[in-house]
């Protein structure tokens, strides 16, 4: 990496995380280190998927609203310190919401049963 300052992101493997020149880097740029397994396309793929929200198969305005009700409660129960009720949603968005809800450092939880399973996040 000849000018780390200009990237958004650090993508390594895992078994190299621990390299002393890569934890300096993180510590000078305080950039966010994403790993993964190995070096294949399909590892790739899927961690970006997960960072940029892209579900296969479903439409991109219920994944955008999906994000959009999980940011917002995440920002509600941090404000506020109280559990927050997720709107039902299919299986799919309810795992995209839980990964932005355990990426905010909160719980969430399951609750109920199809068609009216939803996620309530935690303080």
């Amino acid at each position: 990496m000849s000018r780390p300052e200009r990237a958004d992101m650090v993508l390594a493997l895992r078994s190299r995380a621990g390299d002393s020149r890569l934890r300096r880097i993180l510590a000078v740029t305080d950039l966010p280190l994403h790993e993964v397994k190995k070096n294949s396309n399909a590892q790739i793929r899927r961690l970006m998927q997960d960072l940029f929200n892209v579900l296969p198969g479903v439409d991109d305005r219920d994944v955008r609203d999906a994000v959009r009700e999980a940011e917002d409660g995440v920002q509600q129960v941090r404000e506020e310190g109280v559990p927050v009720e997720l709107p039902p949603r299919p299986a799919s968005l309810r795992q995209l919401q839980h990964r932005i809800v355990v990426r905010n450092s909160l719980v969430a939880e399951g609750v109920g049963s199809e068609p009216q399973r939803h996620l309530v996040i935690r303080p």
